[in-house]
Protein backbone atom coordinates (compact mmCIF):
# COMPACT_ATOMS: atom_id res chain seq x y z
CA UNK A 1 0.00 0.00 0.00
CA UNK A 2 2.95 2.33 -0.26
CA UNK A 3 2.82 5.20 1.72
CA UNK A 4 -1.35 5.19 2.51
CA UNK A 5 -2.56 5.82 6.38
CA UNK A 6 -3.37 2.97 8.01
CA UNK A 7 -7.41 2.09 7.91
CA UNK A 8 -6.88 2.59 12.53
CA UNK A 9 -5.42 5.69 11.79
CA UNK A 10 -7.60 7.42 10.23
CA UNK A 11 -11.18 6.14 11.18
CA UNK A 12 -10.10 4.38 14.79
CA UNK A 13 -10.33 1.02 16.07
CA UNK A 14 -13.60 0.07 16.26
CA UNK A 15 -14.67 -1.16 12.96
CA UNK A 16 -10.95 -3.05 12.58
CA UNK A 17 -11.70 -4.66 16.12
CA UNK A 18 -15.72 -5.41 14.78
CA UNK A 19 -14.07 -6.94 11.34
CA UNK A 20 -11.60 -8.69 13.29
CA UNK A 21 -14.07 -10.71 15.85
CA UNK A 22 -16.61 -11.80 13.53
CA UNK A 23 -13.92 -12.92 11.14
CA UNK A 24 -13.04 -15.08 13.87
CA UNK A 25 -16.37 -16.45 14.63
CA UNK A 26 -16.85 -16.87 10.90
CA UNK A 27 -14.18 -19.26 10.63
CA UNK A 28 -16.28 -21.38 13.82
CA UNK A 29 -19.83 -21.97 12.48
CA UNK A 30 -20.92 -19.80 9.09
CA UNK A 31 -23.17 -16.85 9.88
CA UNK A 32 -25.67 -15.75 7.87
CA UNK A 33 -23.80 -12.52 6.31
CA UNK A 34 -20.55 -14.57 5.88
CA UNK A 35 -20.59 -13.49 1.96
CA UNK A 36 -21.01 -9.40 3.13
CA UNK A 37 -18.22 -9.90 5.92
CA UNK A 38 -16.15 -11.15 2.74
CA UNK A 39 -17.04 -8.01 0.66
CA UNK A 40 -15.99 -6.00 3.62
CA UNK A 41 -12.82 -7.60 4.38
CA UNK A 42 -11.90 -7.69 0.47
CA UNK A 43 -12.17 -3.53 0.15
CA UNK A 44 -11.19 -2.58 2.61
CA UNK A 45 -7.91 -5.02 3.58
CA UNK A 46 -5.74 -2.48 1.02
CA UNK A 47 -6.00 -0.02 3.97
CA UNK A 48 -5.37 -1.93 7.14
CA UNK A 49 -2.36 -3.30 8.29
CA UNK A 50 -3.83 -5.98 10.84
CA UNK A 51 -6.52 -6.69 8.71
CA UNK A 52 -4.43 -8.10 6.39
CA UNK A 53 -2.88 -10.18 9.25
CA UNK A 54 -5.72 -11.54 10.51
CA UNK A 55 -6.75 -12.71 6.66
CA UNK A 56 -3.66 -14.50 6.09
CA UNK A 57 -4.64 -16.66 9.52
CA UNK A 58 -7.89 -16.86 7.79
CA UNK A 59 -7.03 -18.02 4.34
CA UNK A 60 -4.38 -21.10 5.95
CA UNK A 61 -7.00 -21.86 7.72
CA UNK A 62 -9.30 -22.21 5.26
CA UNK A 63 -6.86 -23.61 2.77
CA UNK A 64 -5.46 -26.64 5.08
CA UNK A 65 -9.24 -27.19 5.53
CA UNK A 66 -9.80 -27.27 1.60
CA UNK A 67 -12.79 -24.75 1.86
CA UNK A 68 -12.56 -23.18 -0.96
CA UNK A 69 -16.46 -22.55 -1.76
CA UNK A 70 -17.00 -20.70 1.21
CA UNK A 71 -17.97 -17.61 0.68
CA UNK A 72 -15.42 -15.89 2.92
CA UNK A 73 -12.38 -17.74 1.10
CA UNK A 74 -12.41 -15.69 -2.33
CA UNK A 75 -12.87 -12.19 -0.92
CA UNK A 76 -10.12 -12.94 1.30
CA UNK A 77 -7.44 -14.50 -1.29
CA UNK A 78 -8.53 -11.28 -3.57
CA UNK A 79 -8.23 -9.32 -1.04
CA UNK A 80 -4.80 -10.26 -0.28
CA UNK A 81 -3.63 -9.49 -4.08
CA UNK A 82 -5.22 -7.14 -4.34
CA UNK A 83 -3.62 -5.13 -1.58
CA UNK A 84 0.00 -6.67 -2.91
CA UNK A 85 0.60 -8.80 -0.09
CA UNK A 86 3.34 -11.22 -1.38
CA UNK A 87 2.65 -12.70 1.92
CA UNK A 88 -0.18 -14.83 0.29
CA UNK A 89 1.69 -16.73 -2.53
CA UNK A 90 2.58 -19.98 -0.83
CA UNK A 91 -0.97 -20.34 0.75
CA UNK A 92 -2.10 -19.41 -2.92
CA UNK A 93 0.38 -22.04 -4.75
CA UNK A 94 -1.13 -24.52 -1.94
CA UNK A 95 -4.31 -23.74 -3.32
CA UNK A 96 -3.50 -24.58 -6.77
CA UNK A 97 -2.02 -27.91 -5.81
CA UNK A 98 -5.28 -28.71 -4.64
CA UNK A 99 -8.02 -30.72 -7.08
CA UNK A 100 -9.25 -28.06 -10.05
CA UNK A 101 -7.04 -25.75 -8.57
CA UNK A 102 -9.32 -24.81 -5.94
CA UNK A 103 -11.87 -23.88 -8.56
CA UNK A 104 -11.87 -21.12 -11.26
CA UNK A 105 -12.03 -18.39 -9.06
CA UNK A 106 -8.71 -19.13 -7.37
CA UNK A 107 -6.62 -19.77 -10.63
CA UNK A 108 -8.39 -15.96 -11.39
CA UNK A 109 -6.73 -14.55 -8.81
CA UNK A 110 -3.62 -16.60 -9.66
CA UNK A 111 -3.44 -14.50 -12.86
CA UNK A 112 -4.05 -11.65 -10.73
CA UNK A 113 -1.05 -12.09 -8.86
CA UNK A 114 2.38 -10.39 -9.75
CA UNK A 115 4.89 -12.07 -7.92
CA UNK A 116 6.88 -15.85 -8.30
CA UNK A 117 4.77 -18.46 -6.74
CA UNK A 118 1.76 -19.82 -9.12
CA UNK A 119 4.27 -21.00 -12.27
CA UNK A 120 4.31 -25.03 -10.99
CA UNK A 121 0.82 -25.40 -10.17
CA UNK A 122 -0.40 -23.64 -13.20
CA UNK A 123 1.45 -24.95 -15.61
CA UNK A 124 0.27 -28.39 -14.89
CA UNK A 125 -3.76 -26.92 -14.74
CA UNK A 126 -3.05 -25.86 -18.26
CA UNK A 127 -3.15 -29.33 -19.26
CA UNK A 128 -6.31 -30.93 -17.12
CA UNK A 129 -8.14 -33.42 -18.35
CA UNK A 130 -10.85 -30.30 -17.70
CA UNK A 131 -11.35 -28.43 -20.42
CA UNK A 132 -12.90 -25.50 -18.20
CA UNK A 133 -9.83 -25.51 -15.64
CA UNK A 134 -7.21 -26.22 -18.54
CA UNK A 135 -8.73 -22.89 -20.23
CA UNK A 136 -8.25 -21.05 -16.83
CA UNK A 137 -5.25 -22.26 -15.87
CA UNK A 138 -3.63 -21.55 -19.42
CA UNK A 139 -5.57 -17.81 -19.29
CA UNK A 140 -4.01 -17.42 -16.06
CA UNK A 141 -0.47 -18.23 -17.61
CA UNK A 142 -0.99 -16.11 -20.41
CA UNK A 143 -1.93 -12.99 -17.91
CA UNK A 144 0.93 -13.58 -16.02
CA UNK A 145 3.63 -13.55 -19.01
CA UNK A 146 4.13 -17.48 -19.13
CA UNK A 147 2.58 -18.44 -22.03
CA UNK A 148 1.67 -17.77 -25.68
CA UNK A 149 -1.72 -19.01 -25.70
CA UNK A 150 -1.39 -22.16 -28.29
CA UNK A 151 -3.44 -24.55 -26.54
CA UNK A 152 -6.64 -21.91 -25.05
CA UNK A 153 -8.59 -22.71 -28.45
CA UNK A 154 -8.22 -26.39 -27.89
CA UNK A 155 -9.41 -26.15 -24.47
CA UNK A 156 -12.15 -23.20 -25.41
CA UNK A 157 -13.63 -25.64 -27.98
CA UNK A 158 -14.55 -28.71 -25.64
CA UNK A 159 -16.02 -26.50 -22.82
CA UNK A 160 -19.78 -26.97 -22.02
CA UNK A 161 -22.37 -24.64 -21.97
CA UNK A 162 -23.56 -25.32 -19.00
CA UNK A 163 -20.00 -23.98 -17.04
CA UNK A 164 -20.09 -20.87 -19.43
CA UNK A 165 -22.29 -19.17 -16.59
CA UNK A 166 -19.63 -20.04 -13.92
CA UNK A 167 -16.96 -18.94 -15.96
CA UNK A 168 -17.97 -15.85 -16.43
CA UNK A 169 -18.61 -15.05 -12.86
CA UNK A 170 -15.50 -16.56 -11.50
CA UNK A 171 -12.99 -16.24 -14.36
CA UNK A 172 -13.35 -13.35 -16.90
CA UNK A 173 -15.28 -10.76 -14.53
CA UNK A 174 -12.60 -10.15 -11.80
CA UNK A 175 -10.32 -10.00 -15.30
CA UNK A 176 -12.36 -7.54 -16.86
CA UNK A 177 -12.62 -5.24 -13.75
CA UNK A 178 -8.78 -5.38 -13.07
CA UNK A 179 -8.55 -4.48 -16.56
CA UNK A 180 -6.03 -7.56 -16.79
CA UNK A 181 -4.74 -7.72 -20.14
CA UNK A 182 -4.02 -11.68 -21.32
CA UNK A 183 -2.09 -10.89 -24.76
CA UNK A 184 -2.05 -13.88 -26.91
CA UNK A 185 -5.61 -15.23 -25.44
CA UNK A 186 -7.36 -13.42 -28.80
CA UNK A 187 -8.77 -16.97 -30.46
CA UNK A 188 -9.52 -19.08 -27.38
CA UNK A 189 -11.40 -15.76 -25.59
CA UNK A 190 -13.10 -15.41 -29.62
CA UNK A 191 -14.13 -19.57 -29.10
CA UNK A 192 -16.05 -18.72 -26.48
CA UNK A 193 -17.53 -15.38 -27.33
CA UNK A 194 -18.82 -16.67 -30.30
CA UNK A 195 -19.96 -20.24 -28.96
CA UNK A 196 -21.96 -17.89 -26.01
CA UNK A 197 -25.71 -16.85 -27.07
CA UNK A 198 -25.95 -14.98 -24.12
CA UNK A 199 -25.61 -11.31 -24.82
CA UNK A 200 -24.09 -9.93 -21.55
CA UNK A 201 -21.41 -12.96 -21.42
CA UNK A 202 -21.06 -12.59 -25.15
CA UNK A 203 -19.80 -9.01 -24.09
CA UNK A 204 -17.87 -10.11 -21.06
CA UNK A 205 -15.53 -12.23 -23.67
CA UNK A 206 -15.38 -9.30 -25.86
CA UNK A 207 -14.32 -7.08 -23.79
CA UNK A 208 -11.89 -9.36 -22.06
CA UNK A 209 -10.62 -9.59 -25.65
CA UNK A 210 -10.71 -6.03 -26.69
CA UNK A 211 -8.71 -4.83 -23.47
CA UNK A 212 -6.36 -7.75 -24.43
CA UNK A 213 -5.54 -5.88 -28.12
CA UNK A 214 -8.16 -7.68 -29.98
CA UNK A 215 -10.34 -5.42 -31.56
CA UNK A 216 -12.38 -7.90 -33.67
CA UNK A 217 -15.63 -8.02 -31.10
CA UNK A 218 -16.54 -4.10 -32.03
CA UNK A 219 -16.67 -4.91 -35.77
CA UNK A 220 -18.68 -8.35 -34.69
CA UNK A 221 -21.18 -6.50 -32.93
CA UNK A 222 -21.30 -3.23 -35.33
CA UNK A 223 -22.55 -5.81 -37.95
CA UNK A 224 -24.69 -8.11 -35.98
CA UNK A 225 -26.55 -4.20 -35.13
CA UNK A 226 -26.62 -3.76 -38.84
CA UNK A 227 -27.29 -7.37 -40.36
CA UNK A 228 -28.98 -9.24 -37.04
CA UNK A 229 -31.96 -9.61 -36.46
CA UNK A 230 -34.49 -6.95 -35.89
CA UNK A 231 -35.31 -7.79 -32.90
CA UNK A 232 -32.13 -7.89 -31.90
CA UNK A 233 -30.39 -4.48 -33.17
CA UNK A 234 -31.18 -2.21 -30.34
CA UNK A 235 -28.92 -4.90 -28.25
CA UNK A 236 -26.13 -5.21 -30.52
CA UNK A 237 -25.82 -1.21 -30.85
CA UNK A 238 -25.36 -0.77 -26.96
CA UNK A 239 -23.02 -3.95 -27.16
CA UNK A 240 -20.85 -2.36 -29.96
CA UNK A 241 -21.55 0.74 -27.90
CA UNK A 242 -19.75 -0.71 -24.74
CA UNK A 243 -16.80 -1.85 -26.59
CA UNK A 244 -16.06 1.45 -27.48
CA UNK A 245 -13.36 3.41 -25.79
CA UNK A 246 -15.03 6.83 -26.52
CA UNK A 247 -18.86 5.99 -24.97
CA UNK A 248 -19.66 8.36 -27.54
CA UNK A 249 -23.23 9.13 -26.92
CA UNK A 250 -25.44 6.58 -28.17
CA UNK A 251 -29.47 7.16 -29.55
CA UNK A 252 -30.37 3.61 -28.27
CA UNK A 253 -32.99 4.07 -25.10
CA UNK A 254 -32.63 1.48 -23.27
CA UNK A 255 -35.37 -0.92 -21.88
CA UNK A 256 -35.49 -3.49 -18.30
CA UNK A 257 -35.56 -6.23 -21.11
CA UNK A 258 -32.86 -5.09 -22.83
CA UNK A 259 -30.46 -3.84 -20.20
CA UNK A 260 -31.44 -7.58 -18.50
CA UNK A 261 -30.06 -9.06 -21.42
CA UNK A 262 -26.98 -7.06 -21.63
CA UNK A 263 -25.93 -8.03 -18.36
CA UNK A 264 -23.32 -10.78 -17.13
CA UNK A 265 -26.23 -12.01 -14.45
CA UNK A 266 -28.90 -14.63 -15.67
CA UNK A 267 -31.61 -12.82 -17.57
CA UNK A 268 -34.14 -13.95 -15.23
CA UNK A 269 -32.65 -11.72 -12.35
CA UNK A 270 -33.02 -8.19 -14.27
CA UNK A 271 -30.19 -6.75 -13.44
CA UNK A 272 -29.60 -3.42 -14.33
CA UNK A 273 -25.52 -3.22 -14.17
CA UNK A 274 -25.57 -2.08 -17.98
CA UNK A 275 -28.13 1.09 -17.29
CA UNK A 276 -25.72 2.02 -14.72
CA UNK A 277 -22.72 1.64 -16.93
CA UNK A 278 -24.57 3.81 -19.76
CA UNK A 279 -25.85 6.54 -16.80
CA UNK A 280 -21.82 6.65 -15.43
CA UNK A 281 -20.97 7.37 -19.29
CA UNK A 282 -23.73 10.14 -19.19
CA UNK A 283 -26.28 8.95 -21.87
CA UNK A 284 -29.03 10.96 -22.56
CA UNK A 285 -30.87 7.97 -23.11
CA UNK A 286 -31.00 6.85 -19.89
CA UNK A 287 -32.77 10.12 -18.37
CA UNK A 288 -35.89 8.56 -18.23
CA UNK A 289 -35.20 5.32 -16.94
CA UNK A 290 -33.71 6.22 -14.51
CA UNK A 291 -36.48 8.81 -13.53
CA UNK A 292 -38.64 6.11 -13.52
CA UNK A 293 -36.40 4.18 -10.76
CA UNK A 294 -36.52 7.20 -8.53
CA UNK A 295 -40.68 7.74 -8.78
CA UNK A 296 -41.16 5.22 -5.08
CA UNK A 297 -41.63 7.01 -2.76
CA UNK A 298 -38.77 6.77 -0.31
CA UNK A 299 -35.92 5.48 -2.75
CA UNK A 300 -37.44 2.19 -1.26
CA UNK A 301 -34.53 -0.25 -2.92
CA UNK A 302 -30.98 -0.15 -4.29
CA UNK A 303 -31.32 0.45 -7.52
CA UNK A 304 -33.61 3.68 -6.95
CA UNK A 305 -30.52 5.21 -4.73
CA UNK A 306 -28.35 4.22 -7.75
CA UNK A 307 -30.28 5.77 -9.51
CA UNK A 308 -30.77 8.56 -7.46
CA UNK A 309 -27.03 9.12 -7.29
CA UNK A 310 -26.56 9.33 -10.86
CA UNK A 311 -29.71 12.01 -11.67
CA UNK A 312 -28.53 13.70 -9.21
CA UNK A 313 -24.17 14.44 -10.51
CA UNK A 314 -26.31 15.19 -13.81
CA UNK A 315 -27.95 18.45 -12.47
CA UNK A 316 -28.95 19.90 -9.19
CA UNK A 317 -32.09 18.31 -7.89
CA UNK A 318 -33.18 19.53 -4.69
CA UNK A 319 -35.80 16.65 -4.31
CA UNK A 320 -33.66 13.80 -5.16
CA UNK A 321 -31.13 15.10 -2.43
CA UNK A 322 -33.47 15.94 0.27
CA UNK A 323 -34.73 11.98 -0.39
CA UNK A 324 -31.39 10.89 0.02
CA UNK A 325 -30.90 12.53 3.11
CA UNK A 326 -33.69 11.60 4.86
CA UNK A 327 -33.04 7.93 3.99
CA UNK A 328 -29.36 8.49 5.51
CA UNK A 329 -30.85 9.59 8.60
CA UNK A 330 -34.41 7.35 8.69
CA UNK A 331 -34.16 4.10 10.54
CA UNK A 332 -36.82 2.70 8.48
CA UNK A 333 -34.87 1.30 6.05
CA UNK A 334 -31.69 0.43 7.88
CA UNK A 335 -30.41 -1.70 5.69
CA UNK A 336 -30.03 0.89 2.82
CA UNK A 337 -28.46 4.04 4.99
CA UNK A 338 -24.94 2.94 4.07
CA UNK A 339 -25.59 2.89 0.57
CA UNK A 340 -27.43 6.08 0.53
CA UNK A 341 -24.78 7.52 1.86
CA UNK A 342 -22.45 6.41 -0.72
CA UNK A 343 -24.36 7.58 -3.74
CA UNK A 344 -24.94 11.43 -1.74
CA UNK A 345 -21.01 11.69 -1.47
CA UNK A 346 -20.81 10.93 -4.96
CA UNK A 347 -22.93 13.12 -6.52
CA UNK A 348 -22.70 16.09 -3.23
CA UNK A 349 -19.79 15.19 -1.27
CA UNK A 350 -19.80 18.61 0.40
CA UNK A 351 -23.62 18.14 1.85
CA UNK A 352 -21.81 14.49 3.79
CA UNK A 353 -18.99 16.19 5.69
CA UNK A 354 -22.22 17.73 8.27
CA UNK A 355 -24.25 14.86 7.99
CA UNK A 356 -21.92 11.79 8.22
CA UNK A 357 -23.68 8.91 10.86
CA UNK A 358 -21.17 6.50 12.51
CA UNK A 359 -22.43 3.13 11.16
CA UNK A 360 -19.39 1.40 12.70
CA UNK A 361 -21.57 -0.62 14.70
CA UNK A 362 -24.53 -0.38 12.52
CA UNK A 363 -26.33 -3.72 12.55
CA UNK A 364 -26.00 -4.12 9.15
CA UNK A 365 -22.31 -4.59 8.33
CA UNK A 366 -23.24 -3.18 4.64
CA UNK A 367 -23.54 0.78 6.17
CA UNK A 368 -20.50 0.38 8.15
CA UNK A 369 -18.74 -0.50 5.23
CA UNK A 370 -19.94 2.91 3.36
CA UNK A 371 -19.54 4.85 5.75
CA UNK A 372 -15.83 4.16 6.37
CA UNK A 373 -15.51 4.10 2.43
CA UNK A 374 -16.86 7.77 2.50
CA UNK A 375 -14.87 8.33 5.27
CA UNK A 376 -11.54 7.02 3.36
CA UNK A 377 -12.54 9.04 0.42
CA UNK A 378 -12.73 12.37 2.20
CA UNK A 379 -8.71 11.57 3.45
CA UNK A 380 -8.03 10.87 -0.33
CA UNK A 381 -7.19 7.58 0.86
CA UNK A 382 -10.23 5.58 -1.71
CA UNK A 383 -10.12 6.70 -4.94
CA UNK A 384 -12.62 4.12 -6.75
CA UNK A 385 -16.35 5.22 -7.19
CA UNK A 386 -18.89 4.43 -4.35
CA UNK A 387 -21.39 3.12 -5.98
CA UNK A 388 -19.18 1.37 -8.85
CA UNK A 389 -20.62 -2.19 -9.89
CA UNK A 390 -17.88 -3.85 -7.89
CA UNK A 391 -18.34 -2.26 -4.86
CA UNK A 392 -21.71 -2.23 -4.74
CA UNK A 393 -22.01 -5.81 -5.24
CA UNK A 394 -19.52 -6.55 -2.64
CA UNK A 395 -20.08 -4.15 -0.10
CA UNK A 396 -24.76 -4.30 -0.25
CA UNK A 397 -24.92 -7.63 -1.65
CA UNK A 398 -22.27 -9.78 -0.83
CA UNK A 399 -21.59 -10.95 -4.47
CA UNK A 400 -18.54 -12.77 -4.42
CA UNK A 401 -18.86 -10.60 -8.00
Amino acid sequence: MGDSADLDDLLGPQLGDRLETELRSSLRRRPANESRLGGALQLLAPHSARLREALLAALDVLVRRGAHSRPLYLPILRGLIASGDDRVGPLLHKALCLEDGSGLGTIAAAALFKSTGPEEPLAKLAVSRSPQTAFAGELARIARGESAGHALAGSALRIKESHRLEMCTSLVLPLVWEGQACVGAAEGIRVMRDSERHLGRWLLFAQLANQSGDATSISAATEQAQKGPGGARAAWNLVAWALKSDNSPTAVRPTLEVVARLSDRPSAERDLSFLFRMAKAKAPTTRAMLESLTRTPLLAHENAIRAAAYLLKLEDREDIQRRLIDLVKSTKREELRGLALAALYEARPAIVEELLPDFSRSRQLQNAIFSAMVRLAQKRQCTQELVSEPVYRRAQLGWLD
